[in-house]
Order: C-alpha cells, then sequence, then structure tokens
C-alpha cells in the first residue's frame, strides 16, 4: 500500500509522461483533475480524424 505522498508523487510522474507525449501530437491538455486526464485535438482548428487512430492503438497499449 501506498501512502499519500508516494500516489501523488507517482500519479505526478504519470502525467509529466503524459504531457511529453502530447507534444509528438495535435493535442492540447484541457486539464487534470484527480485521476482525469482531458485533451481535445480539432478545436479550434479541425485536424482531421489522425488523433483518433492515435487515441485507439494507446487504449490498446494501456490495455496490454
Amino acid at each position: 500500500m501506498c501512502s499519500p505522498t508516494e500516489t501523488c508523487d507517482m500519479l505526478n510522474r504519470l502525467y509529466s509522461i503524459f504531457d511529453a507525449l502530447l507534444e509528438n501530437f495535435d493535442v492540447y491538455k484541457v486539464e487534470t483533475i484527480g485521476d482525469a486526464y482531458m485533451v481535445v485535438s480539432g478545436a479550434p482548428k479541425k485536424n482531421g480524424d489522425r488523433v483518433s487512430i492515435y487515441i485507439y492503438i494507446y487504449q490498446r497499449v494501456i490495455i496490454w
């Protein structure tokens, strides 16, 4: 079991990794609240559907 400080440290490291990954894609981090990480793509400038392909791939990676 993790202490509250260890949990916060782990989440900070995880979100830092997500932030670094976002730099490779045409997305914008809207907000991080608790354990939710919200990003948006195609707003205000439309960018097609390529981001949906990335999301599909990353969902598979996370599940595995």
